[in-house]
């Protein structure tokens, strides 16, 4: 667990700065959830997202991070109003510092243990106005976990504000769901994206060529932090007065930085790892959430070592279909190498560090 947001935006191997500089900081950045916004946006002005559990769904890339972030900053700020004010103590400290943000990423804290923690954590009462924990990729928690939680998302201390933001909200208990606010975030429409990113290349210096930003606004599909990656990738590449070029360079934009779920790339991943070969690599940096890809690695090579001497016992058509191609010995230090870079993180090494030094190692022993 750790005091800032959980930081699973932002692990792909293209770093984007205009993610960062144009997160939204109050919800009336948020581009494209009106609905959703301005439903926030009355619970914060009668004050009724402290002591709640708030549920935001939708896939990757649309602001759940996001405007959980700034519902923690409104919730801590001392004035208690409906936007931050900006001015006070609370609103001063970088989330990365703020005593009252909890940022918990599920795909590795995710046990009874951990949930216990949180429970005695959330207890504690808030330095500033109101504290948040923040529960990314929430789907993941345990059954336990999600059971010994259960009675802390109903009734969370009235200083306390849950956060839980899944892509998967059917894989949470549906008792946590019925007792949430839930707000089922979707793509935002082509017009109003395309839209938001003339804004960003006006105050970027860059051309706004309707033809470009419409074209980011459709191959991104309604997905704001890929539309602003690729648009500073097509300009990173492309001279600014090149429409055509630009224009042309989209498609290929959006293939480098494409963000990709675990279940896509976990065998490849695997595959290639336990052999050495450097493609490991470029299939890790494609996900999103490091943790998330060995948090399943493990889970998945444990099936497969199951599956090797108990076949019987495993329904994993993958797992079968894996130990046919590695040998138990593969597999046995693959988990082991997984299971180490998760203790180390949680340990506070950052990440996506210790899962590349990890492949790199296995590519220098091939």
């Amino acid at each position: 667990m750790t005091n800032h947001d959980s930081g699973t935006e932002d692990s792909t191997a293209f770093a984007s700065r205009f993610v960062d500089k144009y997160r939204p900081k109050v919800l009336d950045d948020v581009v494209g959830h009106d609905r959703v916004v301005e439903s926030l946006k009355g619970m914060a002005a009668s004050g009724k997202l402290r002591g709640n559990t708030i549920l935001l769904s939708g896939p990757h890339g649309l602001g759940k991070t996001s405007i959980a972030r700034v519902i923690a900053r409104t919730v801590a700020c001392e004035e208690q109003g409906e936007v931050p004010c900006e001015k006070c103590m609370s609103c001063k400290r970088p989330l990365e510092a703020h005593a009252d943000i909890m940022g918990v990423n599920a795909a590795s804290t995710r046990g009874i243990d951990d949930a216990r923690n949180l429970i005695e954590a959330s207890k504690m009462r808030p330095r500033f106005a109101g504290k948040t924990f923040i529960l990314d990729e929430a789907h993941q928690l345990t059954a336990q976990a999600a059971q010994s939680l259960l009675k802390v998302f109903e009734e969370p201390p009235p200083y306390t504000t849950w956060v839980l933001c899944t892509t998967e909200p059917y894989s949470i208990l549906k008792t946590i769901r019925s007792r949430s606010s839930w707000y089922k975030l979707e793509p935002v429409a082509t017009n109003i994206l395309a839209k938001f990113l003339a804004k960003v290349a006006k105050k970027e210096g860059l051309p706004a060529y309707k033809e470009v930003l419409y074209s980011i606004a459709e191959v991104e599909d309604g997905h704001v932090r890929d539309a602003l990656r690729t648009l500073e990738q097509v300009y990173s590449k492309v001279a600014p007065e090149d429409k055509e070029g630009a224009l042309a360079y989209v498609p290929e934009a959006k293939d480098q930085i494409k963000v990709v779920s675990v279940r896509q790339v976990l065998d490849k991943y695997l595959k290639s790892l336990v052999v050495g070969d450097g493609k490991a690599l470029v299939y890790a940096r494609k996900v999103e959430h490091p943790e998330a890809l060995l948090t399943q690695s493990c889970a998945f090579l444990m099936e497969a070592g199951l599956a090797e001497k108990q076949p019987g016992l495993v329904t994993n058509r993958g797992a079968h279909a894996f130990i046919r191609q590695v040998t138990i010995e593969q597999i046995a230090r693959a988990h082991a190498s997984h299971l180490d870079c998760l203790i180390k993180i949680r340990n506070g090494a950052p990440a996506q560090a210790v899962l590349d030094s990890m492949i790199l190692s296995w590519m220098a022993k091939k």
